[in-house]
């Protein structure tokens, strides 16, 4: 069954994606063409689910950066870390 949305929850999911896009190339968290995946499956979820699916995405998104960000320069020296400087790749988006 189709859902149909108002003006105003589109608005709203689509304004949380950008937000979340920007915030996410501020602090690292993803590489550009994981930011894009996030946004996409955000928008996915958002659609298809309901917003609250969304929050889910995003407070597993900001743990794993917590826990990629702990110790990263034990991580570093042995060459475990994620990215440069921590963020996550597309891969990790998807197939996480």
């Amino acid at each position: 069954m189709l859902q149909v949305f108002s003006q105003n929850y589109i608005l709203l999911v689509s304004a949380v994606l950008v937000l979340l896009f920007i915030l996410s190339q501020i602090l690292h968290i993803f590489d550009l063409k994981g930011a894009i995946a996030a946004v996409v499956l955000g928008a996915v979820v958002s659609f298809l689910g309901y917003i609250t699916w969304l929050i889910l995405l995003i407070i597993f998104a900001l743990s794993s950066h917590i826990v990629t960000k702990y110790r990263f320069q034990y991580k570093k020296e042995h060459k475990y870390q994620e990215g440069e400087l921590g963020e996550r790749r597309i891969g990790n988006v998807v197939y996480a």
